[in-house]
């Protein structure tokens, strides 16, 4: 287990966009490593990754937390979001950001309508 101080998202949802819908396809801590090789090895794939406990859903609970998830929409999954990578660059997603040039952990920083603009200029697909 990575010590707490190397995990950047703790028990995150992993999803993987194709169209304008996220697909999960796995769950747990990501370092900030593992989001800069992710985004190295991802390729056209675009990915978004949320919180233990995003807001707005259901509390958390282990035995749901393994199972299946229903599909869900980028847009949906966008307002939630952590992390988001698209074209292979790795996004942090901070509320209320918009218009500012930041970095964070040597990630650039967007807020969730950036990340939605973003999304939908580039199709999110996999081809």
């Amino acid at each position: 287990m990575r010590s707490r101080e190397k995990r950047a998202l703790k028990n995150a949802r992993w999803y993987v966009v194709r169209g304008m819908v996220g697909y999960k396809v796995g769950w747990g801590d990501l370092s900030d490593d593992d989001l800069r090789e992710l985004a190295s090895d991802s390729g056209a794939r675009t990915w978004l990754v949320l919180p233990e406990a995003p807001d707005g859903w259901p509390p958390f609970s282990w035995p749901e937390y393994h199972e299946d998830e229903p599909d869900r929409g980028v847009s949906f999954l966008a307002q939630s979001a952590a992390a988001g990578i698209v074209r292979g660059t790795p996004y942090l997603v901070r509320p209320g950001r918009a218009g500012r040039a930041e970095v964070e952990r040597g990630f650039p920083v967007i807020d969730v309508a950036a990340l939605v603009a973003l999304l939908s200029e580039t199709g999110t697909g996999v081809p």
